[in-house]
């Protein structure tokens, strides 16, 4: 999580801008349009309904999930600073 953090708040921002937006904060666990146990912006990963969590639980759930894209990212991209500089 601390690779996250040093990469900058930004791209958290940016992708909480983009995801969030688009999923939305829910505090309660629901079933999303294919009945899959969702909760906060989107996790389904281990959601029962019933879960609730609070704003900031989503938020590190979310930076979370971020830093587990990146860490498979950065497997796949030999060099993930070179491949963004062209």
């Amino acid at each position: 999580m601390r690779k996250i953090l040093k990469r900058g708040a930004a791209a958290t921002a940016l992708a909480l801008s983009f995801i969030g937006g688009n999923e939305g904060l829910k505090t309660e666990a629901y079933l999303d349009i294919v009945g899959v146990p969702t909760v906060c912006f989107g996790e389904t990963r281990g959601v029962e309904l019933g879960d609730s969590y609070t704003p900031a639980e989503c938020l590190a759930m979310f930076a979370g999930r971020l830093a587990e894209v990146e860490a498979g990212l950065d497997r796949l991209i030999a060099d993930p600073v070179e491949a963004l500089i062209p």
